[in-house]
């Protein structure tokens, strides 16, 4: 069976910059989770925190530890980042939208504005995000239900696009198909799955709810896994996390954003309830 489908979008207002989702103090860590942190794996994080609220667990730090930030279980600061989280998942929700989109982004080229999806949502090919000479120009995508990009697809910016200013707030589950490359802030509520040599340029994940999420990366620079900002060679190596299902997102939030995370061998996170 083969089965093709094709995007509609419906345009309900002139399309204007929003403002960017603020994601507070959230933005300051790498890794912060609800119950549970454990790294299995050597890797590298450079610019960050790692945390977990209300949970205490975090293990495999030592031996390795965050470079340029502080490991948080249960204190003040990792309180504060869940509930900051809670506040950037709502406001990317409940934006006004610009447009209504459907079925696969692939192929389009699209300003900036809020685009509202009342399903799934997937990408095949190359999205264009164009932000016509404009660096503050900002892109949320609201998508009801799951969020799936094919093997080999991409998200590219255009004109002073940047990616700081992509949001894709998930209702569901978000899927990064094999070799793909990934733009932009992931708040999904049940799961996020970056498959392998899936790559995520500058943004960040936030999960709810989470159960199970394969590896993830904020970066500065991709291209054919072999440079990433200020880390070189990046291994083709599979990343795994795992967590339980939780039942009330907004008392246990999970954000995961790795800037220029290199890893040389197979490496395993799991964040439990």
């Amino acid at each position: 069976m083969f089965l093709k489908v094709f995007t509609s979008a419906l345009f309900l207002s002139t399309l204007s910059n929003a403002q960017a989702v603020d994601l507070g103090t959230a933005g300051a860590y790498l890794v912060l989770a609800g119950q549970q942190v454990t790294n299995t794996g050597p890797s590298v994080l450079i610019g960050g925190n790692v945390g977990v609220y209300p949970g205490t667990a975090i293990t495999g730090f030592p031996p390795d530890q965050p470079t340029g930030g502080t490991i948080h279980s249960a204190d003040a600061d990792a309180l504060q980042a869940q509930s900051d989280l809670v506040t950037a998942y709502n406001d990317a929700a409940g934006r006004a939208p610009t447009a209504l989109v459907a079925g696969d982004l692939g192929g389009l080229t699209l300003v900036a504005g809020t685009y509202k999806s009342t399903s799934t949502l997937g990408i095949t090919g190359t999205l264009t995000l164009d932000g016509q000479g404009n660096p503050d120009s900002v892109w949320i995508f609201q998508v009801a239900s799951t969020l799936i990009t094919q093997s080999a697809s991409r998200v590219i910016l255009v004109n002073g696009a940047q990616p700081c200013n992509v949001f894709w707030q998930v209702g569901s589950s978000a899927t990064l198909g094999t070799g793909s490359t990934f733009v932009g802030t992931i708040m999904a509520l049940t799961s996020i799955t970056a498959t392998t040599n899936a790559l995520c340029h500058s943004g960040d994940v936030d999960i709810n709810h989470f159960d199970d999420i394969n590896h993830f990366d904020d970066i500065n620079h991709f291209g054919n896994i072999n440079h990433f900002g200020n880390i070189n060679h990046y291994d083709h190596a599979a990343h795994h996390y795992t967590a339980h299902h939780r039942t009330h997102y907004a008392a246990h939030w999970a954000h995961f954003k790795r800037r220029h995370w290199q890893q040389q061998q197979q490496q395993q996170w799991q964040w439990q309830q």
